[in-house]
């Protein structure tokens, strides 16, 4: 995405006219997987457990600083099933708008698990998390495998800092170890990733808003051609707020590229909007 005028963000040249549809034939393709995903965890424990339903779209896919839809526009649908005791079930997927390019097509069934430790009278406290991300391309582009599937997992370290004279206000400094590699033809290069952040959050009546920088190490991972480095830092913005029953999320994020072969372009600036609904289970 090369010096895109920031107008061009927010206008894409694919009309996200087709979200819906994209939204719906793709839940119908996992369904059977999705469901008896949801009916482990309904047997695991009733008590609090929720369910989320999210419509994202994305003006550009980048993960770990790399762009993963060619800079296309990608409409981000997701389900999220969560307990009250930190563990989350996941189906996500990031589907261009362009839907002669589905060779950019990405699936995920993702098991998260996080877990905050805090004494009562404590300003600080120590979360530790980590998820197991099951990937998979429908569509590979290469002649010797019709698609590419893989596993990419995280571990990472935080500690949430509430500030004494701003109840509300909080300080979130923290590590991320990504590990990601390809199951069965080696399609891409298995290695690993270290991401250093600092997250502020402040919540105001109606409104809650963040930013967060990132800066990442990548130790070759993914790609033969990736030198091994400082591969980028960023820095993101985000709010969301509450419509009735609906909670609406943006964030739009800078990105500068240390290094060419994590992403060709130096300068990266992109947006995301979820719309989500919760329910009880």
């Amino acid at each position: 995405m090369k010096n895109k005028p920031l107008k061009s963000l927010f206008y894409p040249k694919s009309p996200p006219t087709f979200a819906l549809q994209i939204f719906q034939n793709t839940m119908k393709k996992i369904s059977l997987l999705t469901g008896l995903t949801l009916l482990a965890f309904a047997l695991a424990g009733k008590a609090q457990n929720k369910l989320t339903v999210d419509m994202g779209t994305a003006s550009n896919y980048i993960a770990n600083g790399r762009t993963l839809s060619n800079d296309l526009y990608c409409v981000q649908p997701g389900l999220y099933y969560s307990t009250p005791k930190g563990f989350t079930m996941t189906a996500w997927f990031s589907l261009p708008y362009d839907r002669t390019a589905t060779l950019y097509d990405e699936w995920n069934i993702i098991a998260d698990y996080t877990k905050t430790f805090k004494k009562e009278a404590s300003s600080v406290g120590i979360n530790l998390h980590g998820y197991a991300d099951y990937w998979l391309n429908p569509k590979s582009g290469i002649e010797e495998q019709s698609y590419v599937h893989g596993m990419k997992y995280n571990a990472g370290i935080s500690f949430p800092i509430k500030a004494s004279s701003w109840e509300n206000f909080s300080i979130k400094p923290g590590y991320d170890f990504y590990y990601n590699h390809a199951i069965g033809k080696k399609l891409i290069k298995a290695g690993d990733i270290h991401e250093f952040l600092l997250a502020l959050n402040h919540k105001l009546k109606k409104v809650d808003l963040g930013a967060k920088a990132i800066v990442s190490y990548n130790n070759g991972a993914v790609n033969e051609k990736i030198i091994p480095g400082w591969a980028y830092v960023s820095q993101q913005v985000s709010a969301g707020f509450n419509i009735k029953s609906i909670y609406l999320r943006t964030s739009v994020t800078y990105q500068h590229t240390f290094e060419k072969t994590i992403n060709a372009d130096e300068n990266l600036l992109y947006f995301t909007v979820n719309i989500l609904k919760s329910f009880k289970m």
